[in-house]
């Protein structure tokens, strides 16, 4: 359908696809819920699934610069303080955040059964390798938007921490004027 100008202007109609034999997640499925994502009338959602996905994408980013730093030994105040400023603790709140996204991720995937495990069997491993070969035709045609969301995910998450640097070198200037 070409390239798109703004998210908001989603491809409509077109063929619906087939779908994966079976599958939870059919091709024209997928297409009806893009096609509501990235229409206006989706606006309210995408702003809400940004947000979302940017706080968790910002808490595991942290969690992970934790870790890091506790496994070369670094702890508490031993960790520079510019990078304590990047990377707060992650709270139960951050943590709550993840999940949801996860379990809406989940969902959005056709996982409605997420919390059984599965057996990683070869048949059904086929049956996922023929879901995603139907669902590519698709997720090609929303590649120009999808792209865009991520840019602006991005944008978000670059935001936060420029936010988080300017806050700890002002506080760091007004520390040393008052010194």
């Amino acid at each position: 359908s070409g390239e798109r100008a703004d998210l908001a202007a989603a491809p409509t109609g077109g063929a619906a696809g087939g779908s994966a034999g079976g599958s939870l997640v059919s091709a024209a499925s997928t297409r009806e819920a893009l096609d509501f994502f990235f229409s206006r009338e989706g606006r309210p959602f995408r702003e809400f699934l940004l947000d979302e996905v940017t706080r968790s994408v910002d808490t595991l980013s942290r969690d992970a610069i934790a870790q890091i730093g506790f496994r070369v030994g670094l702890r508490g105040q031993q960790m520079p303080a510019l990078l304590r400023a990047l990377a707060p603790p992650v709270t139960d709140k951050d943590r709550k955040v993840v999940e949801n996204i996860s379990r809406l991720i989940e969902f959005l995937l056709g996982d409605f059964n997420s919390a059984a495990p599965t057996s990683g069997s070869v048949a059904n491993r086929s049956r996922q390798l023929a879901q995603l070969q139907a669902l590519l035709p698709v997720l090609r045609e929303y590649a120009p938007s999808m792209r865009e969301f991520g840019l602006l995910l991005v944008t978000r998450l670059t935001e936060k921490q420029a936010s988080r640097a300017f806050a700890w070198a002002k506080q760091s200037i007004e520390a040393g004027a008052a010194a």
